[in-house]
C-alpha cells in the first residue's frame, strides 16, 4: 500500500494537524510524522485504515488473549506497555506492523474491524495534558506492510524505538542470564533464614545461581524493615547466600504503601488512589520527597546488606487513568515524568554504590523506554501455566528485551516427572526461574530439574543470545528455534506440530509434548541431490539418561523421530 496511513483523519477538534512522511532509509517501513498545533484540549486523537488481507492472527503484547478477535484495545504508557501491534497471515509472517513512537505518556491504540469495507480502522489517543495550550505536540506513526518473520518485523521497531525514543538496553550483567530460584511460589513468605539458606544450597546442587528473596521478609509495605522473627539478621542471610556461590536479590512493592506502616502518616497525602481494601495504596512519585525516600530506602538496603540487586515489583501501578490533580510540593505534572525521574534517579545512585546489580521488572511494565532502568525482564505471574510462560518469554524477546526471564516454574510434587519437565521446558528461550521446595522433591524430579537447569545454562549462549525465531503466533507459538554459528535448538510445543529443519550440521530437537516423537519435514536442499545424509544422533529423556546413541539415516521431507515426552535428540551430520 503506497499510503500506509488510507484515510487519515485529525480526531482533535481544537488542534490542527499537520502530517508528513519522513525519511525511513533503507527500511521497508513508511513513517509518518503528525504535528499537532497548540490547543486546550488535553488529548489529541486520529485515526487512519488499512485493508483487511491475508490477516489470519494477531500479535500485540496483551497475551494470547489477542488471538481470540482481529479487534484490540491496547494501552500504553512509561510503565506498562509497548505500543506496538502485528497482524500475521496464513504462513506465519507479520503482513502489517504498526507501532507510534509515543513510549511515555499515556496513550491508547484501537483497533476494530470495518465490516463494510472491509478495513480495520486504528485509533490513537495521547494524553498530553503536561504541555501548554501553546505547544506542539508531534508524534511518529511506524507502518510496515512487508511480509516477514514476526521476530523482524518487531526486531526494526524495536531498532526504530531505540532512535527515536532512547529506548536502549542498559548493561546486562552475566549473572541476568542463570537460573535464579525464588522464595515466592516455594514458600509464600513462610520462611525462616535458616530454611532459606537450605533451599539455596539444594537449588545450587541442581544449577541456580541467583536468588531472590521475595515478600514476605518486610514488616510492612512502605516501612520496609525487617521482619526479624523470621529473619533475625538480613546481612548475615546474605552473607550466608554469598558463601553458597549465588547472588542475591531483595523483593521491593515500590509502588505500594500500607496503612498501617510507621510511614503512613508521613505519606498519607502523597498518594494517587487506594489500591486495597483501604489497607494498600499507591504513592504518587510527583512527590520530590516520595522518591527520596524510595530511593535512600534502596540505597541503605544495598549498602548494609551486600546485595546484588532488587526485584522491584508493581511499578505498572503508577500508571494510573484517573484524576490526578497538581498539588502542592509536586515537581512534575506528569506521573510518567515521575516515574522516570525516580528509576533514572535509583539506577544511577545505585550503580554509583556498586556495579554490576541486578534489576528485575515484569512483564506488566515491559514498555520500550524502561529497558533504560532494567536488566531482567520477567514473564507475569502464571503458576503453573506452561502456555502462559512460554508466551510471555516469546512476547518480551519480540521486543527486543534481552535477559527474559520466565515466571517462577511451579508443579504439583505428586504428578509424572515428564509433567514437571514441561514447566521447565516452557521455559527454556528465557532465563528460568525456578520456585520449587527442593527438599520436599521426589527424586526423579530431582534428577529433572537438575538436568534441564544445567542444561539451560551451559547452552545459555545459543538459548538466550542466539537468534531467536518464533513460529506461527496463531498456533500460541508452538515451536521456538535458536540459532548460533552451526548450532541450531529446536523445540516443539505441540504433537500437531511440524518441525522444519533446515540445518543438521548440529540440530538439538526437545520434545516439550506428551508424546513420545516429535515430526520434522527436513529440507531436500541439505541433500545436495542424495537420497539422504548420515548423522550419530544422541537421545536422552526427561532426566538426562542416555536413551541412545547411533548413526542413523535422515531422508528429505516429512518423518518422525522417537523422542521420549521432555527428552532430546542431538543431531549432527557425519556425512
Amino acid at each position: 500500500m503506497e499510503n500506509g496511513l488510507k484515510n487519515l483523519e485529525n480526531l482533535s477538534s481544537s488542534r490542527e494537524m499537520r502530517a508528513e512522511r519522513a525519511d525511513a532509509g533503507s527500511s521497508s517501513a513508511q513513517i509518518w510524522t503528525l504535528t499537532f498545533r497548540g490547543g486546550a484540549e488535553e488529548k489529541i486523537s486520529f485515526s487512519f485504515d488499512f485493508p483487511f488481507m491475508n490477516m489470519e492472527a494477531v500479535w500485540c503484547p496483551a497475551g494470547p488473549r489477542a488471538l481470540r478477535d482481529l479487534s484490540q484495545v491496547l494501552d500504553s504508557a512509561f510503565c506498562t506497555k509497548a505500543p506496538i501491534i502485528a497482524y500475521c497471515g496464513n504462513g506465519g509472517d507479520a503482513v502489517y506492523t504498526a507501532a507510534i513512537s509515543e513510549v511515555r505518556r499515556d496513550a491508547t491504540l484501537s483497533f476494530s474491524m470495518l465490516e463494510r469495507t472491509p478495513d480495520i480502522r486504528a485509533t490513537v489517543t495521547v494524553d498530553v495534558s503536561d504541555l501548554s495550550p501553546e505547544e506542539e505536540y508531534r508524534i511518529q506513526v511506524y507502518i510496515d506492510t512487508a511480509a516477514q518473520p514476526l521476530c523482524e518485523a518487531c526486531g526494526k521497531v524495536s531498532a526504530w524505538w531505540a532512535e527515536v525514543a532512547g529506548a536502549v538496553q542498559c548493561p546486562v550483567p552475566e549473572a541476568a542470564y542463570l537460573p535464579l530460584y525464588s522464595s515466592w511460589y516455594s514458600f509464600h513468605g513462610d520462611f525462616t533464614a535458616e530454611k532459606i539458606v537450605r533451599e539455596c544450597a539444594l537449588a545450587k546442587e541442581i544449577g541456580a545461581e541467583v536468588f531472590i528473596l521475595d515478600d514476605g521478609w518486610e514488616k510492612k509495605y512502605g516501612d520496609w524493615t525487617v521482619l526479624t522473627r523470621k529473619i533475625p539478621d538480613m546481612k548475615q542471610l546474605v552473607a550466608d547466600v554469598h558463601r553458597l556461590g549465588m547472588k542475591f536479590l531483595l523483593w521491593y512493592a515500590v509502588s505500594y504503601i500500607d496503612t498501617r506502616s510507621a510511614e503512613w502518616e508521613r505519606f498519607k497525602d502523597m498518594t494517587l488512589y487506594e489500591k486495597y481494601k483501604r489497607e494498600i495504596f499507591v504513592l504518587d512519585p510527583r512527590f520530590p520527597e516520595v522518591r527520596e525516600y524510595l530511593i535512600s530506602t534502596f540505597e541503605t538496603a544495598l549498602r548494609e546488606w551486600d546485595l546484588d540487586g532488587f526485584k522491584f515489583d508493581f511499578i505498572q501501578h503508577f500508571d494510573y487513568r484517573g484524576e490526578k490533580p497538581v498539588k502542592p510540593g509536586m515537581d512534575c505534572v506528569s506521573v510518567q515524568d515521575a516515574v522516570e525521574r525516580l528509576l533514572s534517579d535509583a539506577y544511577a545512585r545505585l550503580h554509583a554504590i556498586k556495579k554490576e546489580l541486578l534489576f528485575e521488572f515484569r512483564q506488566t511494565y515491559s514498555a520500550p523506554a524502561l529497558k533504560r532502568y532494567a536488566n531482567m525482564f520477567r514473564v507475569s505471574d502464571c503458576a503453573c501455566m506452561v502456555m502462559m510462560n512460554r508466551w510471555g518469554i516469546t512476547e518480551m524477546r519480540l521486543l527486543g528485551n534481552v535477559a527474559v526471564h520466565s515466571d517462577m516454574i511451579m508443579w504439583n510434587p505428586e504428578d509424572t516427572a515428564e509433567n514437571a519437565a514441561l514447566q521447565i521446558l516452557a521455559c527454556l528461550f528465557g532465563t528460568i526461574q525456578y520456585s520449587m521446595r527442593i527438599e520436599e522433591l521426589p527424586e526423579r524430579h530431582r534428577k529433572v530439574s537438575a538436568f534441564w537447569l544445567h542444561y539451560a545454562k551451559e547452552n545459555r549462549d545459543i538459548l538466550l543470545r542466539g537468534a531467536f525465531r518464533p513460529e506461527s503466533v496463531a498456533d500460541h507459538f508452538a515451536c521456538l528455534r535458536a540459532d548460533r554459528g552451526e548450532r541450531t535448538v529446536i523445540a516443539v510445543y505441540s504433537p500437531a506440530r511440524v518441525a522444519a529443519i533446515d540445518r543438521i550440521a548440529d540440530t538439538t530437537l526437545i520434545n516439550a509434548t506428551a508424546s513420545g516423537e516429535v515430526t520434522v519435514r527436513t529440507d531436500p536442499s541439505l541433500f545436495g541431490g542424495a537420497a539422504y545424509a548420515e548423522a550419530d544422533c544422541e537421545t536422552l529423556d526427561c532426566t538426562g539418561e542416555v536413551v541412545s546413541r547411533e548413526r542413523r539415516r535422515l531422508y528429505p521431507g516429512v518423518t518422525s523421530l522417537p523422542v521420549p515426552s521432555a527428552g532430546l535428540i542431538r543431531i549432527r551430520r557425519v556425512r
